[in-house]
């Protein structure tokens, strides 16, 4: 016989342990692909929530500026807008009605 002893004696798997394994690497394929797709998914909505963020503050700040050019410190800009979550002791106020209290001095820079 041409085969090698070594060769005849060598282990091999049955059958039903190959498919088993096969189905088992299957069937967890789709659930490693759920969970990649959460966490791709939590870290993309965070992450476009911190731009639009970004970007109304931006936005606020160029119109605020721009209100500030037009109507000067006399301009009506109706009742103070107070952010969540500070209180009364911890806000700045800039002695203008209908300013916006709580934010950084937007205006330092002009």
């Amino acid at each position: 016989m041409l085969l090698s002893r070594a060769f005849r004696d060598k282990w091999r798997p049955p059958l039903f342990l190959v498919v088993a394994v096969v189905l088992c690497i299957m069937l967890l394929v789709p659930f490693a692909g759920i969970a990649f797709f959460r966490v791709y998914e939590n870290q993309l909505v965070q992450t476009t929530e911190a731009e639009l963020i970004a970007q109304s503050a931006a936005i606020a700040s160029m119109a605020a500026q721009r209100l500030e050019q037009i109507g000067g410190a006399d301009l009506p800009l109706g009742p103070v807008v107070e952010r969540a979550g500070t209180s009364s002791n911890d806000r700045t106020t800039s002695g203008r009605r209908g300013a916006v209290t709580g934010r950084p001095n937007c205006r330092s820079s002009i």
